[in-house]
């Protein structure tokens, strides 16, 4: 019993203690295991450098294009510019204002970005281009004329209302004018442009007392030129010089220097009779004076009456001007350009009223007409001269002893060498009912192909007019006869025209100008469908296409 109960406590006693030898030991491996443990990882941070190519803030013009100047992205020291997104979607370069360029890149799951400002802006300044010539030559009381311009800009539509025009030109009185255009957008960018206007005297041919002749001879002519025309070169000349002459020589002399630059021979008709042509393609620009050359250098003198005389006329590319200095011949050549595309003149003014009926003066209708083409050749870019553009008797220029229409018609000459189409506005009227509708009077020598247009009128008119009578309708008018020539199928006739309006402007201005004869004023039926019934307009506007198109411009239809 004492050995068991002995054996129990030592059996106890070493389970205590090896209960405590074990708590001890699993505690201090505990203890231990806290002692020795790793430190917790830190983030690993990335370096990124990301830069805008300058400039940061970029301008730029409006409607311009947009340049990308681009960014530069350094990841970790490798280089990953081609990783970047470019977010341009705010951008409008149409429109003026300030937009966002979003450059991009993603690095680890991380979003970097930087922005751009862009400045779309308006700088430039509009444009205006005139229409017509820059350098306007009027004469005395002659109305200055409103060619128009175009307004044109990089953003700004429709500004041609907004342009303010400064207008000085005082017709009245000779001297050199400026009329001012300028305009200004709405960015504030300003233009100006200018066009010259010269007021001066009439080119008048004084009256001299001359031997008196008819067209191609004179009775009593002892020397100097007697006849003269003018060539497709040139200008044809026949004259006298007393003495026994064996050979005749034309000299010119320019003004400036007083040097001869030029001999040409006359071929010789007779002792003391010579003809010629002056050839003037050879001829430098500048003012001459003409000398005869036999033995010795006389100057040529002309012995043709003021209506005579040749006056000016382009020859080629030159714009050629006689000159009848104390009777000496001269003339002045310059390089031809045209000034107006279309010059109307509406007969008779002032107190010649033309043809009437119980309704109307003939002079109110070819003015209202007038006036109606003129606006239309401007709404579609033509530039157009009037010989009057009121009631007045418009411009007269010539002899001041010529009657009106003779004066009248040489300034239509003097116009409508410059101009590319010159034609009057007239409308009939005879001593019986009978006669009605239209007629298209035109010069004498000129060709069926010199007349295309007119011949393409003529038949458009036709076409459109009722109940026409059978008479010539396209002719031309023998100043000596009286005779009435068809020249529809393209008749050449050398012989002097009946009006003066096609006369003048054909002989001393070597140009056409044709006649246009509406309607017949005499005949009321014919009057009434022409005029009342509105049918003058699209007659108007078929003379008005033909011409148009000639020219080379668009023909549009009135919008009203």
């Amino acid at each position: 019993m004492k050995l068991l109960f002995k054996n129990k406590i030592m059996i106890i006693t070493v389970f205590i203690i090896s209960l405590f030898t074990t708590t001890f030991f699993t505690y201090e491996l505990i203890i231990n295991r806290e002692t020795v443990s790793a430190p917790p990882i830190e983030e690993i941070k990335d370096v990124v450098s990301f830069t805008l190519n300058e400039p940061i803030i970029q301008e730029i013009e409006v409607n311009s294009e947009y340049i990308e100047l681009g960014a530069k992205v350094i990841v970790n020291n490798i280089d990953q510019t081609n990783d970047i997104e470019i977010d341009t979607n705010d951008l409008n370069i149409m429109e003026l204002g300030e937009y966002t360029i979003i450059y991009k890149i993603i690095v680890n799951n991380k979003i970097y970005q930087e922005t751009r400002k862009v400045i779309i802006k308006d700088t430039i300044s509009p444009t205006i281009q005139l229409k017509g010539s820059n350098n306007i030559t009027l004469v005395l009381n002659e109305p200055y004329q409103e060619y128009g311009y175009q307004v044109s800009d990089n953003h700004d539509k429709e500004l041609d209302d907004k342009v303010i025009i400064t207008n000085n030109v005082n017709n009245k009185v000779v001297g050199d004018y400026i009329v001012t255009y300028s305009i200004t957008d709405s960015s504030n960018n300003t233009a100006t442009t200018e066009r010259y206007v010269t007021v001066k005297k009439p080119n008048i041919i004084k009256p001299k007392p001359i031997e008196k002749g008819d067209d191609e001879t004179t009775t009593i002519i002892e020397e100097g030129v007697y006849l003269n025309n003018w060539t497709n070169n040139g200008l044809y000349l026949k004259g006298k010089l007393k003495g026994s002459n064996e050979s005749f020589s034309l000299k010119f002399k320019k003004v400036t220097d007083d040097t001869f630059e030029e001999i040409q021979k006359l071929e010789k008709i007779n002792n003391n009779e010579y003809h010629g042509t002056i050839n003037f393609s050879n001829l430098s620009n500048g003012e001459y004076r003409i000398f005869l050359t036999t033995d010795t250098d006389e100057p040529l003198i002309n012995k043709l009456e003021n209506d005579k005389r040749l006056a000016r006329a382009k020859i080629n590319n030159k714009l050629v001007t006689m000159t009848y200095n104390n009777y000496q011949v001269g003339f002045k050549i310059e390089d031809f350009v045209y000034q107006y595309d279309i010059l109307i003149d509406p007969g008779h003014g002032g107190d010649d009223f033309g043809a009437s009926n119980t309704k109307a003066n003939e002079s109110d209708i070819n003015l209202e007409q007038t006036l109606y083409e003129y606006n239309r050749y401007r709404e579609l870019g033509l530039t157009v001269m009037l010989i009057r553009s009121d009631n007045g008797e418009g411009i007269k220029m010539g002899d001041v002893d010529w009657k009106p229409v003779r004066r009248r018609a040489y300034a239509i000459g003097y116009y409508g060498v410059v101009s590319r189409i010159s034609y009057s506005n007239h409308h009939n009227s005879i001593n019986n009912s009978y006669f009605r509708g239209f007629e298209i009077l035109v010069p004498a020598a000129l060709t069926s192909t010199e007349l295309i247009n007119e011949k393409t009128i003529y038949s458009l008119w036709s076409s459109y007019y009722p109940n026409l009578d059978n008479h010539k309708r396209f002719y031309t008018r023998n100043y000596t006869t009286g005779s009435i020539d068809n020249k529809l199928n393209g008749e050449v006739y050398n012989y002097t025209d009946w009006y003066a309006v096609l006369r003048t402007p054909y002989k001393l201005f070597n140009m056409k100008n044709i006649i246009y004869e509406g309607c017949y004023m005499s005949n009321m039926n014919d009057f009434n469908w022409y005029y009342y019934g509105g049918n003058w307009k699209n007659l108007s506007e078929m003379k008005i296409k033909t011409y148009v198109e000639a020219l080379g411009y668009t023909y549009q239809t009135p919008t009203t």
